[in-house]
């Protein structure tokens, strides 16, 4: 939850500041969402816009979207990507249920999936996390938790996309998870959200759709007599247009800043390479971009050019002094030394990040070195 003041969201943590603590850059309106009911002005709230503008330095991305539902029941997807002020960006989304029929979120539905899915479904997805945390060579990872799913029409045979997470430490990914997908039919153990075997005419109608992003189904029960007409309303109702878009985004980003934000892209797909150059092309055309060098020291540690992240770090340092940049890039180079068997210069950064932003990751990493 946002509250007056507040620029980001973090690891579950609200980072607040004043709009005018980071330059502004940025502004958009926080997007809405209605389910309308076909053929009336009936509408139903699933995500109401925020009234305020959200601000920020560079925003990478932000959706909402019905990826899939089952006996009104939607499974909605949120984004909410940016940088605000600092080196560290704010990665948000994931999936969450509406029940239709009580008009909220069921917070509860997805919790114990991962749990109670068979074994076949959870393998490729643990398999691909853990190939990550070992090239990463990171701390053992957390529990794996359900972070997205969806359902699509593929031939017309509903399939159900599963993207699962586990924690890791911002070194290894710069969205504090490693994730792995996979994708299953219909399960049993999806029936409490209705993704369970289909009624037959169900089935007939989604193979004569064929292909579809995302699908979704119910049952109707009528009294005896009402389902002709029905089924005549229904036919007969006009879908009526669809609502004005109300998003605005107003940016002024520069050149060099359209370069950065490449980078930070590339990075997240683990494009390090790509990254890189576009970290330099960026640094070509404003060598006093601190955000790029941060940016560029963040994709060579992960590519494991350790030297040359270091020179980074320490030149960002120089060209940026706020606090909360500052305590970032000093955590970036705390890892870097680490990689580099140098602990004495690791808990010196983590200790002066520290004194300047106040953390839990840039804690655990200082604790787990151990006493002088």
């Amino acid at each position: 939850m946002m509250r007056k003041g507040c620029v980001a969201r973090w690891r579950g943590c609200v980072l607040c500041a004043a709009p005018s603590a980071c330059k502004q850059r940025a502004r958009l309106n926080t997007l809405g969402l209605r389910a309308l009911e076909l053929g009336s002005e009936a509408a139903t709230t699933i995500r109401a816009p925020m009234t305020e503008f959200t601000y920020g330095e560079l925003f990478a991305e932000q959706g909402l979207a019905v990826v899939g539902g089952a006996d009104g029941r939607l499974l909605v997807e949120w984004i909410d990507e940016a940088y605000s002020c600092g080196a560290h960006p704010n990665y948000e989304r994931g999936v969450e249920v509406f029940d239709l029929a009580a008009g909220r979120a069921d917070e509860r539905a997805l919790a114990d999936w991962p749990a109670r899915l068979p074994e076949p479904v959870r393998r490729p997805a643990a398999e691909r996390i853990a190939a990550h945390v070992a090239e990463c060579e990171a701390d053992e990872a957390g529990a794996m938790k359900l972070l997205e799913v969806g359902v699509a029409l593929e031939g017309g045979a509903p399939q159900i996309h599963w993207t699962f997470g586990s924690d890791v430490t911002y070194a290894c990914s710069s969205y504090y998870y490693a994730k792995g997908e996979a994708t299953s039919g219909l399960l049993p153990e999806a029936a409490p959200l209705g993704l369970g075997p289909l009624p037959a005419g169900v089935t007939r109608a989604l193979t004569e759709l064929g292909d579809a992003g995302a699908v979704g189904w119910s049952h109707l029960r009528f009294p005896a007599g009402e389902r002709d007409a029905a089924l005549a309303r229904f036919s007969a109702a006009p879908e009526g247009p669809w609502p004005a878009a109300t998003a605005t985004l107003v940016s002024t980003r520069t050149p060099a800043q359209e370069r950065l934000e490449e980078g930070r892209r590339l990075t997240r797909t683990s494009d390090h390479a790509g990254a890189i150059a576009a970290f330099d092309a960026a640094l070509e055309l404003d060598g006093n971009l601190a955000a790029a060098f941060s940016g560029r020291g963040y994709a060579r540690l992960l590519a494991h050019d350790f030297a040359a992240a270091r020179k980074d770090f320490e030149a960002a340092l120089t060209r940026d002094k706020k606090p909360a940049f500052q305590a970032a890039v000093l955590f970036n180079l705390g890892q870097v030394a680490e990689k580099l068997a140098d602990r004495p210069a690791a808990r010196d950064a983590y200790t002066r990040s520290l004194g300047l932003r106040p953390n839990k990751t840039v804690q655990a990493a200082l604790t787990a070195l151990g006493p002088p």
